[in-house]
C-alpha cells in the first residue's frame, strides 16, 4: 500500500532529481498561517483584521431523468439473462438509475466572515468601508478609524486655524446675506442700507450657526441597507518558501450581504464574535497579485 500515498514534501523534486527547497509551490499542506483574506478590487486588496474564519459554498442545480421501471428485471442474474439481457456491470445504464443529468445554472456564492467586534468598528463598518460599498463613501478606506484631531481631509484642527476658517465663512455669509437683502423687495418704510445691513447679519449669523459636517471616517454602521456598491473580496494562499508570492487564490466579485449577527451576547463570553454572510455573483481564480 506505500506506493498509493502521495508523498507529503516542503519541496518538488527538479529534472535531475535535486530537491529545491525555495520552490514557490512545494509538495506540502496548506496551513492556516499562509492564508489571508482582503476586500476591495483585485487591484487594491485591504485586509479588515483579525478575521477568526471565512467559509463558502458553491453550488450548481443539476436536472435528473429516470426511466420509468424503478425495480430490475426478474431475469436479472439468471441463466436466460445471458442470452438476452445485459449484465449489471455491462450495462450503461440500469433500471432504478439515473438516465440522464443536465447540469445548469450556477447558483450565488455564498461566504461567511467572523471577526471579533472592535471598539472603532464593527464588521459592518469594517467591510463597508473598505471596501468602498457603504453609504456615503467615495473610494476605498486604508484606515476607517476615526481620528478627532483630524477634520474631513485629513488636516490638523489647529485654534488658529478654526478661528481663521470661522471668520471667514462670516465674512462670506454676510457678504452673501447683504447681497440677498439689497435684491429682495424692501419692506414699507425700510430704506436700502437696513434692507442691505439686515441681509448681511441675517447671512453671518447663518454662517456661524455650528453645523455637522460629513466626516466619511466617523460614520457608524448598524444595517445591511447602508451597502449601497456590491463588494469585492479575495482569498489568498501565500507561498511558505517565497515572502509575498501568491500561490492559489479567488477573486469574489460583486457581493452583497445578507445577514449580519452576532450568536450571543452573554457575561460568559470573553469577546464579542459576529459573522457576516455575502452572497457573490461569481468566483474567478487569481492568476497574479
Amino acid at each position: 500500500m506505500a506506493n498509493q500515498v502521495h508523498p507529503i514534501s516542503s519541496a518538488l523534486g527538479t529534472g535531475s532529481g535535486v530537491k529545491n527547497f525555495v520552490n514557490p509551490v512545494p509538495d506540502s499542506v496548506v496551513t492556516i498561517i499562509s492564508c489571508a483574506v482582503r476586500f476591495g478590487p483585485q487591484h487594491r486588496l485591504h485586509p479588515i483584521g483579525l478575521v477568526q474564519s471565512i467559509a463558502f459554498d458553491t453550488k450548481r442545480d443539476v436536472e435528473e431523468y429516470y426511466e420509468i421501471t424503478s425495480y430490475p428485471s426478474p431475469k436479472f442474474g439468471s441463466i436466460d439473462a445471458l442470452f438476452n439481457e445485459m449484465s449489471f456491470n455491462d450495462s450503461i445504464a440500469f433500471d432504478g438509475e439515473p438516465a440522464a443529468l443536465f447540469p445548469g445554472v450556477v447558483s450565488p456564492v455564498e461566504v461567511f466572515v467572523e471577526r471579533p467586534m472592535l471598539f472603532s468598528s464593527n464588521l459592518l463598518e469594517a467591510v463597508f468601508k473598505i471596501s468602498g460599498s457603504g453609504e456615503f463613501t467615495t473610494g476605498t478606506e486604508t484606515d476607517f478609524r476615526y481620528r478627532g484631531s483630524m477634520d474631513s481631509s485629513g488636516n490638523e484642527n489647529k485654534p488658529e486655524k478654526v478661528i481663521k476658517d470661522t471668520v471667514k465663512r462670516g465674512l462670506i455669509g454676510a457678504g452673501l446675506g447683504a447681497a440677498s437683502g439689497l435684491l429682495r423687495p424692501q419692506r414699507p418704510g425700510q430704506s436700502g442700507f437696513d434692507s442691505v445691513l439686515e441681509g448681511a447679519l441675517g447671512g453671518a449669523l447663518s454662517a456661524l450657526m455650528p453645523r455637522t459636517e460629513y466626516v466619511p471616517e466617523k460614520t457608524r454602521y448598524g444595517s445591511l441597507l447602508q451597502q449601497v456598491r456590491p463588494l469585492e473580496m479575495s482569498f489568498l494562499v501565500y507561498s511558505p518558501t517565497l515572502p509575498n508570492k501568491v500561490v492559489y487564490g479567488l477573486h469574489f466579485i460583486n457581493g452583497w450581504s445578507t445577514s449580519w449577527k452576532i450568536d450571543r451576547i452573554s457575561a460568559s463570553s470573553q469577546v464579542l464574535l459576529e459573522s457576516l454572510s455575502i452572497k457573490f455573483e461569481r468566483v474567478r481564480v487569481i492568476k497574479e497579485v
